[in-house]
């Protein structure tokens, strides 16, 4: 797991103080701001609470962390140490009986869905599954790691990897796993012997939704909604045919001696396949994991440009790729890996140039660019993705985004330019003519002005909106919140 943090930052000279280590989340859990009725905020003192929908402190801005409320119970920390020390609290923040844990600063972080997290016991400093309704592991914290994906847990001890469900029930065990958001491919193999079986999981459910044995695999594939593998056989001729599948999609790639097409690369939900014309030249193709083609001719220049980290750690690529148009000049592409489309620039703008950042809930992906927020990829509703351009906001000069949780999160201000690595002293600040920032999430929108130059006299006020029927609806304001934890 990655780890992640998002920080509206409205104190620019805080910057050292606030930043921290943040669970990584797993997007099962909805993405409203105020999960469990609480929005986890930093007061300008770095200090760690929470707010109800309401503006009201619930938590007390004692803490150094929180972890997010994924049940009735979550975890608190007043340790800023390497090492963080976890207790359980309730909803209105008062410390509860139950397992302590541990959270490395530069290490594994929990991982979670709707009532259960992931998390290393600080009396075994091993992994398990917290039932986070009920204070006590579901999943006994005997594992050497320990991960959720959708609703399903993928454990590590001793060489063997197990898939359970976060309430305990076994699922099936194995020798490895690659997981992705919708499935899990786990492999087990005989002694002396090839990996010669795997087992698709679904990890909704834990449901097992086919099962091939006596197999040669020889390559697996994951961090998408689907993850794959190859499987070699060769028959009495000697003649090696390759095939590679992916789970619930029935898109095959398959090469028998030098005829056929073979898997140069997969990155999240697209497929790079290679073969040859009648000629005897190479063809390149990009499909997506069905087998739909998304880009054809490619010249066999295909890589990945940009990755936009997301808190369950599989990581979005953004893949360029470049073709010949009619008079032979090379033509670039720019591919949004997870919806399988083509991204169209605004005009005049080189991707260098661009920032790119998803809504989780639609898969639309935006960018900033030119003082603008631009819509570059959307979803209709129906799971058909198109590109388009469309400017959102004019004049939105960016004034910092950090660790954006899966990406979802736009922020812009009137900084005019300059970055917060630029700003280290007061007169820095000044000179900036800091004057606030906004903060989208879907469904919100949150506008923090700040007055003062130094950490010693900034102060706040922070003003939360909801997207109604009738438009922004203002929900409360709130003074000296200089942002909010978002996981």
């Amino acid at each position: 797991m990655k780890k992640k943090l998002f920080i509206v930052i409205a104190a620019l000279a805080l910057v050292a103080v606030l930043c921290g280590t943040l669970a990584a989340c797993n997007d099962t859990v909805t993405d409203d701001m105020f999960r469990g009725g609480l929005l986890i905020a930093i007061d300008t003192d770095g200090n760690i609470g929470a707010v109800n929908s309401k503006g009201e402190t619930v938590i007390p801005f004692s803490y150094s962390m929180i972890l997010p409320f994924c049940g009735e119970y979550s975890y608190a920390s007043y340790d800023r140490g390497d090492s963080y020390g976890l207790f359980l609290i309730d909803k209105e923040g008062n410390r509860a009986e139950g397992p302590e844990a541990m959270l490395d600063a530069n290490g594994d972080e929990p991982s979670y869905t709707e009532g259960y997290m992931a998390l290393r016991d600080k009396k075994t400093e091993l992994w398990g599954i917290m039932d986070m309704n009920a204070a006590k592991w579901s999943v006994s914290p005997v594992y050497d790691k320990a991960a959720i994906y959708g609703n399903i847990a993928v454990t590590e001890m001793g060489g063997v990897t197990a898939v359970v469900k976060c309430d305990g029930t076994a699922v099936a065990s194995g020798d490895d796993a690659v997981a992705g958001e919708d499935y899990i491919l786990l492999f087990d193999s005989e002694a002396e012997q090839m990996k010669s079986s795997v087992k698709v999981i679904s990890a909704a459910d834990g449901s097992i939704s086919a099962e091939v044995a006596d197999i040669d695999i020889v390559g697996a594939y994951g961090g998408s909604e689907a993850p794959g593998y190859t499987v070699r056989s060769v028959d009495e001729g000697g003649v090696e045919t390759t095939t590679t599948r992916f789970a619930g999609s029935d898109y095959a790639v398959t090469s028998t001696g030098d005829t056929g097409e073979w898997v140069e690369q997969v990155w999240n939900n697209l497929v790079l396949t290679a073969g040859e014309n009648a000629e005897g030249e190479a063809v390149y193709t990009i499909r997506d994991i069905h087998g739909n083609s998304v880009l054809e001719g490619v010249t066999g220049a295909a890589y990945v440009v940009q990755t936009i980290s997301r808190a369950d750690g599989i990581d979005e690529k953004i893949v360029y790729a470049e073709t010949l148009d009619g008079s032979g000049e090379t033509v670039a592409h720019y591919i949004d890996a997870v919806t399988a489309t083509e991204i169209v620039l605004p005009a005049d703008t080189a991707f260098g140039d661009i920032e790119l950042f998803r809504d989780s809930e639609t898969e639309a992906l935006y960018g900033f660019a030119q003082g603008r927020v631009y819509s570059l990829v959307t979803d209709d509703g129906s799971g058909a993705h198109s590109s388009s351009t469309e400017v959102l906001v004019e004049n939105a000069d960016i004034l910092e985004v950090q660790g954006i949780s899966a990406g979802r999160y736009l922020i812009y201000g009137d900084v005019r330019g300059v970055h917060m690595a630029d700003l280290q002293t007061s007169e820095d600040i000044a000179s900036a003519g800091l004057k606030g920032a906004v903060l989208y999430h879907p469904g919100y929108a949150v506008v923090i002005n700040v007055s003062g130059q130094t950490q010693g006299n900034l102060s706040t006020r922070l003003t939360m909106y909801k997207f109604g029927e009738s438009g922004l609806e203002s929900m409360f304001e709130i003074d000296d919140i200089a942002g909010f934890y978002l996981l």
